[in-house]
């Protein structure tokens, strides 16, 4: 091979080499996503990559005025032009730049540039545009920024108190709910710790709760009291949520509160209640009785001391029955005083005893209290369920005179209802010992101490505004029990039952058997608007114990009953009438099937007054054709179809 031969070779294979690499060059320019457009010094296009078209819809070349870096959007030419003036001057490449330009349809995208400086550039020798079409991006961007602030307006507008926190209890996020009730501002929260803000006695609990949460258990409530900067205490309910990284693992709590503090309240409120109305049912003595209510104005009015007063039966003068935390000496020093509340039911009604030493006897009080260090604030009357006589008095002592605020002033009326509740039972108790007002089988109360029970109890409702329910109770297969097993067995039927239906009322309720298989309940301080659905619980309870078998000489046996409900509130509500009522429903509920209760209304007294009047007219039917020297086939078929009253 000659010198000319090898040179002529090694040139071809350059020239193929190159053309190649032109090829490849190509290829890549023509597939390029990017559009790249070369500029002259003096702005002319020399030209523009394919995509071009792709991207904006016009073809290289086709006319330089419609391109799009031509074609950039009024309000974004001047900052276009603006960086420009200042990156063109510099050789090498520029910081990208955003802006708008048209496409070839009309409507404008968004796009990201770059400029490279290469006029220097001899292979080059221009300004290189490398233009990317982002407005996919740019509204992914605005379609979330629009999400953001939609999801940061519903959690703003939220009344519950929203927050987010690390691990070790930073905050990093609250909302304007939260800044609200906790009285500080989210740059004051934000980056500080929430943990202060839980009650003492609380952290620990609510530590534990946290650390619970895991990708398997990531959403858990605890109930918990936090303190206000301001010292109050509340009660929050908080719906804690763990926020999990893509392995797993727990970075942060999410936390939604709400205020439950009248919740909380309105819990202890009538757990207080069920507490004293339980020990008036079961007989407690009336000083132990006395002493829980008093305990129970200590426990929820701090600073306060209760002393509960009741006059003798003469009215001349006053003994002090429950004074808890009272000092030594004190109550018989009050009890000489010889102080006695007014007696005038007007006056205890219509005038609080706010004891300014004007009152006759309160001067006297003020000095005897004065010596421990007390000062009588004031007072609140105990009066009998019919408000004709006052029975004592509520009086508390503070270490500052001063007036009752509304939340204690609700808890002392409460805790003087409780307490004529208590001495009004313990009266009727002592006034009727002596008599034999309790069935002698089962020790229920009989009829004549129900009816008693129930005046009293429609009393106190109109006074208080709530609501009694009667329940008439009448076993359905009691019979088939007495006469198959014999009387004995029937008493001892009836010992279990009397003992099933207590267990199963409310503390406060009364139960009473009238004879035979027939029981009577008697449910008080029912919510007026709540009392329907108060009294078919305690039905629905009293059925289901019912239902349950009786061992009777080592066998079961099985009853089942019907349950009438009366509730006051009616044109005539007095006992004898929810009595009555009460005994229609019993039998409505008999009619339609036993086992089962059923409400009175007035579509029952309609039907019980037709069927009474059809009775009647039947009777006479049959006398006047007795009267006569034969019966005729119409009277007889009377007689015979009539069917006699059931009870």
């Amino acid at each position: 091979m000659t010198a000319r031969h090898a040179t002529e070779r090694n040139q071809d294979q350059a020239e193929e080499a190159l053309r190649q690499s032109d090829e490849r060059l190509r290829a890549l320019v023509q597939n390029l996503s990017d559009v790249i457009t070369v500029f002259d010094r003096d702005g002319t296009i020399r030209w523009s990559s394919p995509a071009t078209e792709r991207v904006f819809g016009r073809r290289p070349g086709e006319d330089d005025r419609a391109h799009p870096l031509n074609q950039i959007h009024p309000d974004d030419a001047e900052r276009v032009e603006a960086l420009l003036s200042s990156q063109l001057p510099r050789p090498g490449v520029g910081e990208p730049i955003e802006f708008r330009v048209r496409h070839a349809d009309g409507s404008w995208r968004h796009v990201e540039a770059v400029v490279s400086n290469l006029l220097d550039d001899p292979a080059v020798g221009g300004i290189v545009f490398t233009t990317r079409d982002i407005s996919e991006r740019r509204e992914a961007e605005e379609a979330l920024r629009r999400s953001e602030a939609r999801y940061r307006a519903i959690v703003e507008d939220q009344t519950e108190l929203i927050a987010r926190h690390r691990l070790d209890g930073t905050l990093t996020f609250v909302n304007d709910a939260a800044c609200r009730y906790f009285g500080r501002s989210r740059e004051e929260q934000l980056g500080d710790s929430f943990v202060p803000t839980v009650h003492p006695d609380d952290r620990e609990a609510v530590a534990r709760a946290l650390e619970a949460l895991s990708a398997e258990r990531p959403v858990a409530a605890i109930e918990n009291r936090v303190v206000l900067p301001t010292g109050e205490v509340r009660w929050q309910q908080w719906t804690n949520r763990a926020i999990l990284d893509g392995e797993g693992r727990v970075v942060e709590y999410q936390a939604v509160g709400r205020d439950i503090t009248e919740q909380k309240e309105a819990e202890a409120h009538l757990a207080d209640q069920a507490r004293v109305l339980e020990m008036i049912a079961k007989g407690r003595p009336l000083h132990e009785t006395l002493d829980e209510t008093c305990r129970i104005v200590q426990r929820r009015f701090p600073g306060a001391l209760p002393v509960l007063l009741l006059i003798d039966d003469d009215g001349s003068s006053f003994r002090v029955e429950a004074a808890p935390g009272l000092p030594e000496g004190c109550g018989p020093a009050l009890e000489e005083v010889g102080f006695v509340p007014p007696t005038s039911s007007f006056e205890a009604r219509h005038r609080r005893l706010v004891t300014d030493g004007a009152a006759p006897g309160w001067a006297a009080l003020h000095e005897v209290v004065a010596a421990h260090g007390l000062s009588v604030s004031w007072a609140a009357p105990i009066l009998e369920a019919s408000g004709e006589r006052v029975l004592g008095a509520l009086v508390v002592l503070t270490a500052e005179p001063r007036g009752p605020q509304p939340g204690e002033e609700r808890l002392v009326a409460q805790a003087v209802h409780l307490a004529s509740i208590a001495v009004e039972r313990k009266a009727f108790e002592t006034r009727l010992a002596h008599q034999a007002h309790h069935d002698p089988l089962t020790g229920l109360p009989n009829r004549v101490l129900f009816v008693e029970f129930l005046v009293h109890a429609l009393a106190r409702a109109r006074r208080q505004l709530t609501s009694v329910a009667v329940l008439f109770l009448d076993c359905d297969r009691f019979k088939v029990v007495n006469d198959s097993l014999g009387h004995d067995a029937g008493d001892e039927l009836l010992v279990q039952l009397a003992r099933r239906l207590q267990t199963v009322l409310r503390p406060g309720d009364t139960v009473a058997r009238f004879g035979g298989d027939e029981f009577v309940v008697l449910c008080e301080d029912l919510t007026a608007a709540s009392a329907r659905q108060q009294a078919v619980e305690v039905a629905e309870r009293l059925l289901e114990a019912i239902q349950q078998p009786f061992v009777l000489n080592g066998d079961e046996s099985f009853l089942s009953a019907s349950i009438g409900i009366a509730l006051s509130g009616g044109p005539d509500e007095g006992p004898e009438a929810l009595l009555r009522d009460a005994d229609v429903a019993m039998y409505r509920a008999k009619d339609r099937g036993k086992g089962r209760w059923e409400l009175f209304d007035e579509a029952m007294r309609a039907t019980a007054l037709a069927r009474l009047e059809t009775e009647t007219a039947l009777h006479r039917a049959i006398d006047r054709g007795s009267s006569g020297s034969s019966t005729s086939p119409s009277c007889r078929c009377a007689r015979d179809g009539a069917s006699a009253p059931r009870r």
